[in-house]
């Protein structure tokens, strides 16, 4: 029987880290990796299989398998190209796949015996089957849109799931519009295609009988077809009902569809406690530049407010650098963050990955000052227009300062509480949710005293609306408090 060893490669700490949270919910990592649980699926009986997420445990370089496979995204590519060639000099076949092998290519097969493009539902057992016979070729690559009905159920029974705060499930890939700065596009292409409505609801079940009680739902637009969206989220709320645990969920939607009232209500009962959506500029220009156009026909406060109105949070992506941005850029998405009461803003600085519009544009014009890391938090990889890179860097790093001092957080809980009209049904309360919650209040009470004042000032407020105010506040605040860490540590937030 032949061994196959699934790795999935560390990586150095971003704002998505969430280590404070991680350290207060006593998990090693957010959620666990889905493209290699998903390999690991499409992998037919016959082949003894094991993954090692190297978030959680440390790659164990000795096991005995025929062939390695490395999946890894732009961010954590250097740990991954150095695990491959730490098993070629073992002697160990090497295939590379995930985001970075479709945009990077070429560096890819220079480090690996195998390599996948794109999507593998058609591409992996191909090659296993040719490995088989001998014959197989060094390049895999998906030129199509995969059919989604083919994915096979994640094989979570090989990691451990009860090191992660989230599961995870996909239902579409791909997305019907096509921003500049983003790869979604160029990584899985703008016809949207989904699971089944039978496949979909039979991976929520099997989290939870392993017993998540979180989910990631990981589409990179889950409301792309409102409809099938509509019915995913009828069958979330049956499940809930028929298993009585009600799990609690999180996904991204884009802006226009906070004034869909029914899909608002429908999240609500499915218990989504959070949304992300991509705001990205109160800046209309800016908006226009990179092609957001949904956004340039919504009004964006607007639509924060109208999520949160509903008791479910939204954390909201913000960019500052596009060429429209000048020196009053920063002040702007102050006063936008402020006036609208978004509760958890992610802002970064713009970043040309490869494979987007935005890099090949910026390529073609000769204004690329360095190869995209893929951490959108470590400073912007080309020369902006309307600023220095230092007036970039400095303007951000002062924002973020402002965004997670105490103060703003407090003032933008205060806006959501008074605005909640109807609060969500609190979801069922486990021994280790408690003992979460007793960790996050000791973190707060016991440390300097504008922390502890904060916390304070939290749950006062939050109680105006019960116990589901002061549990909202508890896990916002450690939201908050694990960003305003990572930025502090950088020399960022700091008060």
């Amino acid at each position: 029987m032949k061994r196959i060893l699934l790795v999935f490669p560390g990586a150095r700490e971003s704002v998505w880290s969430m280590r404070l949270a991680l350290k207060i919910m006593r998990k090693r990592a957010f959620i666990p990796p889905l493209g290699l649980a998903t390999v690991a699926g499409l992998t037919p009986a016959g082949y003894e299989v094991r993954i090692i997420d190297e978030t959680v445990e440390p790659v164990d370089l000795d096991w005995p398998c025929d062939l390695v496979g490395i999946a890894g995204y732009t961010f954590n590519s250097p740990r991954m190209l150095e695990l491959a060639d730490e098993f070629r000099k073992r002697g160990v076949m090497t295939a590379g796949g995930g985001p970075f092998c479709k945009t990077h290519a070429d560096v890819c097969k220079k480090h690996f015996d195998v390599v996948f493009s794109g999507e593998v539902e058609n591409t992996w057992p191909k090659f296993l089957a040719e490995w088989e016979n001998g014959a197989h070729a060094a390049f895999y690559e998906e030129t199509g849109a995969v059919d989604m009905t083919a994915s096979p159920p994640p094989r979570w029974d090989l990691l451990d799931m009860g090191a992660y705060s989230s599961g995870i499930v996909q239902t579409t890939r791909g997305c019907v519009y096509d921003c500049e700065f983003c790869d979604v596009v160029a990584l899985t292409g703008r016809r949207v295609r989904s699971k089944s409505l039978e496949a979909v609801t039979e991976e929520i079940r099997a989290l939870i009988r392993l017993g998540v009680s979180a989910i990631w739902v990981a589409d990179d637009n889950f409301t792309a077809n409102t409809a099938y969206a509509k019915e995913v989220l009828a069958k979330i709320i049956s499940i809930n009902r028929e298993t009585g645990k009600r799990a609690r969920f999180i996904t991204q939607i884009t802006a226009e569809k906070a004034f869909d009232e029914e899909l608002i209500a429908l999240l609500k009962e499915a218990g989504f406690f959070a949304v992300l959506i991509g705001i990205e500029s109160p800046n209309r220009e800016s908006l226009a530049e990179t092609g957001k156009i949904q956004n340039l026909k919504t009004d964006l406060a607007e639509a924060v407010r109208k999520v949160q109105s509903s008791g479910i949070y939204v954390v909201g992506g913000m960019v500052v650098g596009f060429d429209a941005d000048g020196r009053d850029v920063f002040d702007r998405h102050e006063r936008f963050i402020s006036e609208s009461g978004l509760l958890l803003p992610v802002v970064s600085m713009l970043k040309a990955s490869r494979g987007t519009r935005l890099w090949k544009r910026l390529s073609e014009s000769g204004r690329l000052t360095e190869e995209d890391d893929g951490d959108f938090y470590s400073g912007s990889n080309f020369v902006p227009l309307g600023l220095t890179k230092a007036e970039l860097a400095d303007g951000y790093d002062n924002l973020t300062r402002i965004l997670f001092g105490y103060d703003n957080s407090i003032g933008r809980f205060s806006q959501f509480i008074a605005r909640v009209e109807d609060a969500p049904r609190p979801a069922p309360v486990s021994i280790q949710d408690v003992l979460a919650g007793l960790r996050a209040s000791l973190h707060f009470l016991l440390g300097p005293s504008e922390r502890r004042r904060f916390f304070i000032r939290g749950i006062r407020t939050g109680l105006k609306r019960g116990l589901w105010g002061a549990t909202a506040f508890v896990e916002l605040a450690v939201w908050l408090e694990s960003h305003r860490d990572f930025h502090l540590k950088d020399g960022g937030a700091r008060g």
